[in-house]
């Protein structure tokens, strides 16, 4: 991957417009620009210097992604503050990611990190900007209540089967059932197998005192990590599906269906509730007027 500077003009102005148009989305759904009438205080801007973008990392250093702390020191633009957000392209084969749970502690740059693959849909973009490491949220699908209200289905993933074997061969220990329920909840034994279920492993530091939210930009929809039309409309292939519980109405009994959706392509309500909660703009008060100054006449000169 590369910080995009080092990228051609063309290429860079192409992943520019991608990254401003996910801000510009936000940007509708907050109501506008920063202000009282918005009620938000976020602001993204590209640092400029000399009229000229700048480096995340010093020219001629690292062409890839750092994995070494050390690297991030030894190459980290001195110009710049440590908590700038670096935004790389990456090359083919590369998923998108980005930081999570913002390091507060390291005093080296590079910790606020956002990859982007250039065929990366904007919708997912969008997801992405929203993501712990930039805006804060974590996946609606991670919360500890997450089976209350969608279903995952890990089976339904692709390359599950080659990765089942993989993981079993290299766990013979381990029964069949058990390297299931790592893969599919173990989010460190999916992570080890580049199994993407890790991403939907349920959390208890995501907050579920809101009302779960089916139309949040941070879930994913039903046919997430699926091949071409695997998910169906009847849930069938499906990753995720919606549950809804239904009674009847003597009180007989009653039941639950399972539901795929779709994608969401915009900020939801909550969202907005989330960043403008997060991200406050404060109303800043009219500072009082200074007294006025004793004119020359009121004050009292000692006669010489």
């Amino acid at each position: 991957m590369e910080q995009w500077p080092s990228l051609k003009s063309q290429t860079r102005q192409q992943t520019k417009c991608l990254v401003e148009n996910a801000i510009g989305l936000w940007a509708t759904a907050l109501g506008g620009l920063p202000n009282e009438c918005s009620g938000h205080a976020l602001e993204t801007r590209e640092v400029i210097i000399g009229r000229k973008p700048v480096y995340c990392y010093k020219p001629g250093t690292l062409y890839e992604e750092p994995d070494d702390p050390e690297d991030v020191k030894d190459h980290w633009n001195e110009k710049l503050k440590d908590d700038v957000l670096v935004i790389w392209l990456a090359k083919a084969g590369i998923v998108n990611h980005w930081s999570t749970r913002y390091d507060k502690v390291s005093q080296y740059g590079g910790k606020h990190l956002l990859a982007i693959s250039f065929e990366i849909r904007q919708q997912n973009l969008v997801h992405n900007v929203t993501h712990e490491g930039i805006f804060g949220m974590s996946h609606e699908r991670q919360r500890p209540d997450r089976d209350e209200y969608v279903r995952f289905i890990c089976e339904n993933f692709r390359d599950y089967s080659k990765t089942m074997k993989h993981a079993r061969t290299e766990n013979p220990s381990l029964g069949n059932q058990t390297v299931s329920k790592r893969l599919c909840e173990d989010a460190d034994f999916s992570k080890k197998y580049g199994f993407p279920a890790g991403a939907i492993v349920k959390g208890p530091y995501v907050d579920a005192e809101d009302p779960f939210d089916y139309k949040s930009i941070m879930l994913y929809p039903s046919k997430d990590g699926t091949i071409g039309d695997q998910c169906h409309d009847d849930g069938e292939g499906c990753t995720l599906l919606k549950v809804t519980k239904w009674e009847n109405e003597d009180g007989s009994g009653g039941g639950i269906n399972y539901e795929a959706y779709g994608d969401n392509l915009v900020p939801s309500e909550w969202d907005v509730k989330f960043v403008r909660k997060c991200y406050p703009h404060y109303w800043v008060e009219t500072p009082p007027k200074p007294p006025k100054p004793t004119s020359f006449k009121e004050k009292s000169w000692p006669i010489p």
